[in-house]
Order: structure tokens, then C-alpha cells, then sequence
């Protein structure tokens, strides 16, 4: 039986190839995702560890900071943020006289810089902002250069910067930007511009985190990044040789007392919450969701396939049967055949994997972060997942077939196999109805119902599909006997003849149109429904900010804004960490400082007071979820503290409502406003983060951008928007979502179109001799050809029907799921068009190799075929 089953496998070379590059590509986006992940994690911890001092000293938090907030502590050492040592020089003496420091120096980052070329280009290593699309979440750091070990660079060329119009360049940023030694660089800085002679490019000790990276001397640090001479955002102390980080935070703690926040190194948690950690999660994800449905298409795409072996070789397993062969022997050699099936499969998509994770990591290179020489980590876990993927979902698809074909009577072997039912079981009938009712009960209700009844409803068309077959493909192929003749007829037949087989094959199609239809119709409601909201909320003609979520600017350029022809007001907006307490309740929080004219800027919901009198006379502002936590309304009073100040008792003059999640166009969903004097005497370090501008009546408002646009060329770290490019920007990241639908698609495509070739090769093969006697009678290859390609496309037409029905309906669910914050639905007609035009052209590919087979057989060879 061993010899049978493994000449078996061999003897059909073709359909072995094609369901073993199922199993391939379905093993390869497990493996390749995980060993990419891996890898970029792994690298961008190490770099993190390599790095990190051992005890770092920063300004101390405000009370009542949460422990993830100290955690973070020396990521949002950054002006406007964490706050500064204004006497750093100083207490690095401090530090320095502490038993147990090995080293200790200042350390000036700051995140709210723009670099550019001498003509003005902006360098900047992730890329920034493209036209009005997404910010960036990758910032351009700037800082003092230190020759420390702990250092995440070193010099490649050049020399340390030692002057106030010196700086050193990483040569990532160097490189794209074509920036060499001696070259004139920009940087835009909080406190003002200055340009400064490139002296040194840097190299990163082990892998980029994505951010350009420009270091000047510690004192140019402390003047033109900081504005502060003497200042620091942080102090970096190494412990000497036998003392721990914890033992020396204690020792530092005692001897510098509580003016300060000091924290230990965590080796459990070396690596930042930085951009390309993010990117890197994000992508992960999407990849690992493409192996998902891979899996899933692959499982159906094998399943069918084995079924199809097992009905071609009804006589020989009778046979076998009939010379005394068991049904477990039998039933095993069609397990064996899928495990061996299984782990070649398994093994060629793990090297597949690899390959794929050596492209991702070109790509991600070529957007963010380098790796250098950092190789690839291709660790037990992937291998064992590669093959528990491709194995087990081999073995499973081929269950249901082994079984099948253990039940196989002797007596088969002695008569010709019964043609296959045409009439779906009605057992299976009703339970895919019953699912798909339930299913679709649970959708109605929504929320957290909704996606068990995404699972019922895909599961019920499993059951479903031969009834569906026979209900749907006669409508599909009604106009067929008119428009193409007996052809046409014949093809509907054999879509029919094997109502089991067409809804196994078109389902593998089905599962990816369906999830892409939900994420068209998902992305398309959301991004309409913000466009709405936009329109609705934005009063103000212009909105201006940093090219970077963290970028921050001085108030020259709201004074330039100010002078710009036709500009009528132009409302400034600063934001800062706080902590907000009433009562006994405290609450870590970010706090918006916004002048009086902001209420008309952007047209919040307040459901009670004045917030126009509240920002101008030093009241704040609460959202109803904030004040309803702290147990306070209108006249109540809360207390504001925030770094470096002391706290300040405000009294609550409106309540704004919260807005629903995802939906607040940018705004933090809790943040509390203040009015803009009251917060720049709580973070005196907080710069401007945005600008609303308003062109002044009667004025052009196209004229009147390009005259603002040209008079803030002069800022490259920020952008003009109008109305329209603000709705642009806000649509970007949806088109991520649909940008997701599409690779999605063009997987499930590809692993569809395999299935669909499988199944129409197979019926060749069992349809020799008919379509031997229907060339005999007179029928041309062309029409041979026509047949096998309509009904391959009628195959195709149903999975894309079900696929986009059944994804609308998951799409409207998700939208109801979003709540209040999607006011619109929206159905991508276009998109969904499209997917459909890209459904039917994979079914005429799909048939091209079976339709030239066909053609090609010699007719009285195939009218011998028994």
C-alpha cells in the first residue's frame, strides 16, 4: 500500500505541482512574516540595549503619573514634553560624585526639528509628509554628539562637531539626501534656524531606527535646540564595573532627591515605541492576515483537490478493495499521500519564506530603517510553524476525501463509477440555512455579536454551496444557449454536473473577495464619513502644521501667516502633558492650549457653557467623559499641573462632547483645552503645534493659500493645507485600508486561479472521451476551447458573486459596529467593479492551460478512453 499510495502521488505530476504550490505560498506568508518580524524586532532591540545608559535623570513627571507614563519617561525627555534640566551642567557634577557612576554627561534630544539642504530640500531618512498625506510617526531627531560607548553611532568619515556652526549627519540620511562632508545643512529648530558645515557622517553602531539622526556639539545643543544654555532633556549615567542599574538608580535617588526622576535601565524592555517598531508591527500584522486567508484558501484549494483524486480513482481503490486491501489501509494511503504532499510542500514554502523575508527586509531598508549587517534570524519557531502549517492543513483538507474513499464497495472496481449527484443533501441544506440565519441575527445585532456572525455566515456557505450552485449558475448561464449556441448549453451543463466540486472551488475565490469587499466597504464609510465630519467641524480656511506628528514651531511663523494679503484670523494651538485632578481622582492627560477664536476654528459639540469666554478668561474646557470621571460640571474646579510648573486651579467654564472613537480629526479623544496663556505658563517649554487661519472676507481663499503658502516657504517643517487637502490627508490612511483590500485580492487571486486551473484539468481528464465524441460530430477546438474557458468563468462569476454579496453585508456590519462616528455608509461601486473585471479575467486565465489540453487530444484516442 505504501508503493500504491506514493506511485499515486507521482503519477500525476501536474496536479501534484499545482496543490503543492498551494500549500507553498500558504506556508510562505506564515514563515516569511515571522521570520521578517523577528528579525527587524530582534535588530532594533539590540540596537535599543546596545544603547540604552543605565540609569537615565530627567525632569521630575507631574504627580500622579501612572507607571507607564515613568516607563516612557526618557522617550518624552523632549521639549514640550517631559521638560528639561535647566541646570544640567551643574547636576552632572552631582551625578558624577555618586559612588557606583562610571560615567555620566548631559543629553540634549529633541524631536521637533526639521532639517533641510542648502537649497532647501527636506532631509529626512522616513520620508516625512508626501504632498498632504499621513504625518509622519518616524521624527527627525537632533541632539548633542558625546563619544560614549552607549553611543548608537559612530564615526565613518569626518570629524565630532566643535563649534557652534558645526554638526555630524547619520549617513543613511546623508546618502539620500546626497549630503557630503563639507556641504551646508539647515536646521529648524524650536528655538530659531541656524545652518551648520557637515563635519562628520555618522554610522549606526547596529541597526536604524528609521530616524535621521543630526548631532551638533553639547553647548550649540543646549542654545539652539534647547534655547536654554546650561540645560539638558536628560543626564545618561553607566554604572561602573559590578554595580547593577537598580542599585545605582537607589544610590542616585538618595543623593539627588526628589527634584529629579530617576530611572533604571529595564533589560526586559530595551527597545522604544518608535516609528519603525510601529511600521514594522503594522506590517507584520498585514502580512500575517494575507497568511491567514493564504492558509484558508489553500486548506479549501487541497481539499478539493484530493476529493477530486479520489472520485478519478473510484476503479482503482474498488480494486484494492476488491484484492483484499482494508478500508484503514485504504483511508491511509490517502493520508500519506497528502502528508507527503504536506511536508514537501511545507519544506519548499519555507524556503519560499525566506526569500520573502529577505525581500521584506530590502523594502523596509528602503523607507525607514537599515539593518546594515544584521542577518537574517531564522529561529526554530518559523520552521516548526511552517510545517504544523503546511502539514496539518494538508492532513485536514485531506480527511474527508481519505474517508471517502475507505467507503469505496469492492464492487466499484467491477463497474463504471456512478455519475456524481446533482441534488444537495438536505441535511446539509438546512444546516447551512440554520447558520446562515443565525449568522446573520448576529449581525443584526451588531457589536459584540458581529463578528461571531462574520464566522457563521462564511461558515454557512460551506453547506450551503451545492444548493447555491444549483440555484445561482442557471441564472448566471440563462443567456449562454442564445448568445453562444449548444456550446454555451454544454458549458452550463458541466458547471452543473458536480454541484459539490463547483462550490469547493469557487468558495477558495469567495473568501477573498468577500474579506476585500468588507474592507472596501468598511474603509470607503469611514473615510466618507470623516470627509462629512470635516466639512462639519472645520471653520477655518487653512489649517498649518508640522510636517511630523511631533513637530512643534516658534510664533514667527503665526506672525508671518499674520501679515500674509487677504488673512483675516489666524488661531494658534499648543499641547503638553498634564495631570488633572479633582477630588481624590487624578488623571494623566494631554492638555491643548487654543486662543480664544478656536471654537470657530474647529466647530466642537458643547453641550454646556461658553467655551469662547472659558479659553479667554482662564477656564478650561472638559470633555463630558473627563468631567463625568472626576465627578465636576459647570463651576466645578480642578487642578492642573503640568512639567516643570506648579499646579494651577482652574475653574470649568464649558463641556465639550466626546467624540467617537477614531473620529475627532486628529484631536486626543480626552483632551481637556485651556486657553493659550494658561498653558504656556503651565509647559513654558511648549511650542506651537498647529495654526488655523481664516481668509478674510471678500478675499480669494485660492489666492490667498498660494500668498500663505509662499510666505511660510521659509518654514519647511510645516504644511499649508486648504479644506480639500485636509480631507485628502484625512482620506490617506484609509486608502491604506484599501490598498490592503487590493494585496489581499491579488493573493487570493493567485491561489484561487490554481484551484479553478486544478479543477478544470481534472475535468479534462475525466471528460476524454465526451469531448472526443463532440469533436467527432464536428466540434472545432475553438469551441472546445470556449467551453472549458465559460465554464471556468462561471466558476469564477460565482465565487465573486458570493464573495462581494457576502462582504457588502459584512462591510455594512462592521460599519454599524463603528457606532455614531460613521454617519455614512458608502458601497465602492467602482472598487468592487473592478474586483469583479479582475474575478472573470483570473477564470479565462485560469482555463487557458486545461482549454489548449483539450484541444490537443487525439480524437480517436479519446473516443477509446474507457
Amino acid at each position: 500500500m505504501l508503493k500504491v499510495a506514493l506511485r499515486g502521488i507521482f503519477a500525476h505530476k501536474g496536479r501534484l505541482a499545482m496543490s503543492c504550490l498551494a500549500v507553498v505560498l500558504s506556508v510562505a506568508f506564515a514563515t516569511g512574516t515571522l521570520i521578517f518580524t523577528g528579525t527587524i524586532n530582534g535588530a532594533l532591540d539590540d540596537a535599543a540595549a546596545a544603547s540604552a545608559p543605565d540609569v537615565t535623570v530627567t525632569a521630575p513627571l507631574p504627580a500622579g503619573t501612572g507607571p507607564a507614563e515613568v516607563g516612557d519617561a526618557v522617550q518624552r525627555a523632549v521639549v514640550g514634553e517631559g521638560g528639561t534640566l535647566p541646570d544640567a551642567d551643574a547636576l552632572v557634577g552631582k551625578v558624577r560624585a555618586v559612588p557606583g557612576v562610571a560615567a555620566a554627561y548631559p543629553d540634549v534630544t529633541v524631536d521637533t526639528a526639521t532639517l533641510t539642504d542648502s537649497q532647501g530640500k527636506a532631509i529626512d531618512a522616513a520620508g516625512g509628509m508626501s504632498g498632504f498625506g499621513a504625518k509622519s510617526s518616524i521624527p527627525v531627531l537632533a541632539g548633542n554628539w558625546v563619544d560614549s560607548d552607549r553611543s548608537p553611532v559612530r564615526l565613518a568619515g569626518g570629524r565630532a562637531p566643535q563649534g557652534p556652526d558645526e554638526a555630524v549627519l547619520d549617513r543613511i540620511s546623508a546618502d539620500r539626501a546626497h549630503v557630503r562632508i563639507g556641504d551646508t545643512i539647515r536646521v529648524v529648530a524650536v528655538p530659531g534656524t541656524f545652518e551648520a558645515r557637515v563635519t562628520g557622517i555618522a554610522d549606526f553602531k547596529a541597526a536604524s531606527q528609521g530616524n535621521t539622526r543630526i548631532y551638533v556639539d553639547t553647548a550649540t545643543a543646549q542654545q539652539r535646540l534647547l534655547g536654554k544654555p546650561g540645560a539638558a532633556t536628560s543626564i545618561r549615567v553607566d554604572a561602573a564595573a559590578g554595580v547593577t542599574p537598580a542599585d545605582l538608580r537607589r544610590s542616585l535617588a538618595a543623593a539627588l532627591g526628589g527634584a529629579v526622576q530617576v530611572q533604571a535601565k529595564d533589560p526586559t524592555a530595551v527597545s522604544p515605541n518608535n516609528g519603525a517598531g510601529q511600521a514594522t508591527d503594522f506590517l507584520g500584522t498585514v502580512m500575517m492576515g494575507f497568511a491567514v486567508v493564504a492558509v484558508l484558501v489553500g486548506v479549501l484549494l487541497i481539499f478539493n483537490t484530493f476529493s477530486m483524486l479520489v472520485g478519478a480513482r473510484t476503479r482503482e481503490l474498488g480494486l484494492l478493495r476488491a484484492i483484499g486491501a482494508s478500508r484503514r489501509q485504504v483511508n491511509r494511503s490517502v493520508l500519506l499521500e497528502a502528508l507527503v504532499l504536506g511536508l514537501v510542500g511545507s519544506t519548499l514554502g519555507i524556503g519560499t519564506g525566506i526569500g520573502l523575508a529577505v525581500g521584506l527586509h530590502a523594502a523596509m531598508a528602503s523607507f525607514g530603517p537599515d539593518l546594515g549587517s544584521t542577518s537574517l534570524v531564522v529561529g526554530p519557531v518559523a520552521v516548526l510553524v511552517g510545517y504544523a502549517v503546511g502539514t496539518v492543513a494538508t492532513l485536514v483538507a485531506g480527511v474527508i476525501p481519505a474517508r471517502r474513499a475507505g467507503r469505496i464497495p469492492p464492487m466499484a472496481a467491477l463497474r463504471a463509477a456512478a455519475a456524481p449527484s446533482t441534488r444537495p443533501g438536505r441535511g446539509r441544506t438546512l444546516t447551512g440555512a440554520a447558520l446562515l440565519l443565525t449568522g446573520a441575527g448576529l449581525l443584526i445585532a451588531g457589536h459584540a455579536a458581529t463578528v461571531p456572525g462574520m464566522f457563521l455566515t462564511l461558515i454557512a456557505f460551506f453547506p450551503l454551496g451545492p444548493a447555491l450552485v444549483r440555484g445561482v449558475v442557471p441564472v448566471l448561464t440563462a443567456a449562454f444557449p442564445r448568445l453562444i449556441g449548444p456550446i454555451g448549453a454544454i458549458a452550463a451543463g458541466n458547471a452543473l454536473r458536480n454541484p459539490r466540486r463547483t462550490a469547493a472551488t469557487s468558495a477558495a475565490l469567495m473568501i477573498g473577495i468577500c474579506v476585500a469587499t468588507a474592507m472596501a466597504v468598511s474603509a470607503a464609510s469611514a473615510s466618507d464619513s470623516m470627509a462629512a465630519r470635516t466639512d462639519r467641524m472645520l471653520g477655518a480656511d487653512f489649517i498649518i502644521g508640522g510636517q511630523h506628528s511631533q513637530a512643534q514651531f516658534g510664533p514667527e511663523a503665526a506672525a508671518a501667516a499674520r501679515r500674509v494679503p487677504g488673512i483675516g484670523e489666524v488661531v494658534r494651538e499648543r499641547i503638553t502633558r498634564a495631570t488633572l485632578t479633582a477630588g481624590a481622582t487624578t488623571l494623566s492627560t494631554t492638555v491643548y492650549g487654543d486662543e480664544p477664536g478656536f471654537p470657530t476654528a474647529m466647530h466642537e459639540t458643547y453641550t454646556a457653557g461658553d467655551p469662547q469666554a472659558a479659553l479667554a478668561h482662564g477656564q478650561i474646557v472638559l470633555v463630558d467623559a473627563m468631567a463625568e470621571r472626576l465627578g465636576v460640571g459647570i463651576g466645578g474646579q480642578v487642578t492642573l499641573a503640568g512639567p516643570g510648573s506648579p499646579p494651577v486651579t482652574l475653574t470649568i467654564g464649558a463641556v465639550q462632547r466626546q467624540e467617537p472613537a477614531g473620529m475627532s480629526m486628529g484631536r486626543v479623544r480626552l483632551a481637556p483645552s485651556v486657553g493659550f496663556d494658561v498653558l504656556s505658563a503651565l509647559a513654558p517649554t511648549a511650542s506651537d503645534t498647529t495654526l488655523f487661519a481664516f481668509a478674510a472676507r471678500g478675499a480669494d481663499p485660492t489666492a490667498v493659500g498660494k500668498a500663505l503658502t509662499t510666505a511660510l516657504a521659509g518654514y519647511p517643517q510645516l504644511a499649508v493645507q486648504d479644506r480639500a487637502a485636509y480631507k485628502a490627508s484625512v482620506r490617506s490612511s484609509f486608502d491604506q485600508m484599501l490598498s490592503m483590500a487590493y494585496g489581499l485580492l491579488a493573493l487570493t487571486v493567485i491561489i484561487a486561479v490554481l484551484g479553478v486551473a486544478n479543477t478544470m484539468a481534472m475535468s479534462v481528464g475525466e471528460r476524454t472521451r465526451e469531448i472526443g465524441m463532440l469533436r467527432a460530430v464536428g466540434v472545432s477546438r475553438r469551441d472546445v476551447r470556449r467551453m472549458v474557458r465559460l465554464e471556468s468563468v462561471v466558476i469564477t462569476a460565482l465565487g465573486t458573486l458570493s464573495g462581494v454579496s457576502l462582504g457588502i453585508a459584512w462591510g455594512i456590519a462592521l460599519h454599524r459596529m463603528a457606532g455614531e462616528g460613521q454617519t455614512i455608509l458608502s458601497v465602492p461601486w467602482i472598487t468592487l467593479a473592478e474586483l469583479a473585471a479582475a474575478a472573470v479575467i483570473a477564470g479565462v486565465l485560469a482555463a487557458l492551460t486545461p482549454a489548449v489540453r483539450a484541444t490537443r487530444l487525439d480524437i480517436l484516442s479519446a473516443l477509446a478512453t474507457d
